[in-house]
């Protein structure tokens, strides 16, 4: 009887009552997902932040900075950014001719306007502060520009990584044949890596030509992350939705050992498990569900990371004539505080610039010409 009351209760509603009320039961699956995903850019960011308020702490207290640093959680935080950005970029496919506009308009203006308040704060302390057209159009070059202190090296393998995959949709690759091709491409960095002489001389060379590896940026072992993100996302994973997330982390946790046991940190032979390990975090993390905040400081998370090596400096100058006074902890903990606050609060900026701004400002520009085609 109560079902039957309940049941012409339920027909005597609107139809759109009963959409939106059906619509609250199905669990949001795709919002959970990218839950999941920024929140590990979340994580992704405070460990590339605690390596290098570390780093710039025992700077300014000269000490080595080796005897506090037990794992290089910068190292870590990059690989990770790199995977989600391939897996981010395996579901904008279907953008089309729009992909490359839409990162571009992503990367540079949030880039452009950090690369201000770089100057802003370092101008007093750093009179050799230059910009060139390399580092202002993010241009894979053989040498890095140190004087802006913004890790824009990054971004000029996300700059590559786009065009890549932009050539991709432009010759309408399926997404099988997509998954393919990243297979080949990882194969191909094995190949160049092994007959390209630079890669067998001292540690400090290889991470040089990593951080700056010029016209061969495609084929540096760094492009590993992001063709396995790709790879992961392009290819058909339902396979493991029926796996415990529990298990892909122990799967993930086993590939990450495995890939750390290398003899060298850029080695391909090394840096494919490590992709693989990591992916597999990347698939276990959207099954969880992570509060709001956390999901926030991910949207957050790239102009934290433009702007927080440029604060830490600031106060490695500050605290330079005062080093011996003060304590090493006191350093690390200012630093902390004022890079993750500071590179938030300009995070928060250019995320909302970007969503209430740019976004919309193209959106409207856009709708004229889809109209035109439509008629």
């Amino acid at each position: 009887m109560v079902r039957a009351c309940v049941f012409r209760f339920a027909r005597s509603l609107p139809k759109e009552t009963l959409v939106r009320t059906e619509a609250r039961t199905i669990p949001d699956t795709e919002a959970a997902k990218r839950s999941g995903i920024q929140a590990l850019r979340a994580i992704a960011c405070m460990l590339v932040i605690l390596y290098h308020v570390t780093y710039y702490a025992c700077i300014t207290k000269d000490v080595d900075f080796r005897n506090f640093v037990i794992v290089d959680t910068g190292r870590i935080g990059v690989f990770i950014f790199f995977v989600i950005s391939g897996f981010v970029m395996g579901r904008c496919f279907g953008e089309g001719k729009r992909f490359l506009l839409n990162r571009i308009l992503r990367i540079y203006p949030p880039y452009w306007i950090a690369l201000g308040v770089s100057f802003a704060l370092l101008r007093s302390f750093e009179p050799q502060w230059h910009i060139d057209l390399a580092s202002w159009l993010l241009l894979p070059s053989l040498e890095h520009n140190n004087s802006v202190h913004i890790p824009y090296w990054t971004l000029c393998y996300e700059i590559a990584f786009y065009c890549i995959t932009y050539v991709m949709i432009l010759v309408r690759l399926t997404r099988g044949q997509a998954a393919c091709a990243c297979l080949v491409w990882i194969a191909a960095i094995g190949v160049f890596e092994a007959y390209r002489e630079p890669l067998h001389l001292g540690h400090a060379s290889v991470v040089a030509l990593t951080l700056s590896p010029g016209p061969w940026i495609l084929l540096s072992p760094m492009s590993i992350f992001f063709a396995m993100g790709l790879f992961v996302s392009l290819a058909d994973t339902k396979i493991f939705d029926r796996v415990p997330a529990t298990y892909l982390a122990l799967f993930s946790v086993v590939m990450v050992a495995i890939g750390s046991m290398a003899t060298s940190p850029f080695a391909v032979a090394g840096l494919i498990p490590l992709a693989v390990g990591y992916s597999g975090f990347l698939l276990a993390i959207q099954r969880v569900r992570f509060p709001t905040l956390v999901s926030r400081l991910g949207d957050f998370s790239y102009g934290t990371y433009l702007v927080h090596i440029s604060i830490v400096w600031a106060l490695v100058h500050l605290f330079d004539p005062h080093s011996k006074e003060v304590r090493l902890s006191v350093i690390w903990i200012a630093m902390m505080a004022a890079s993750t606050c500071g590179g938030l609060l300009f995070g928060w900026f250019e995320y909302a610039l970007h969503n209430r701004f740019v976004k919309q400002l193209f959106r409207r520009r856009s709708k004229p010409a889809r109209n035109s085609v439509a008629t």
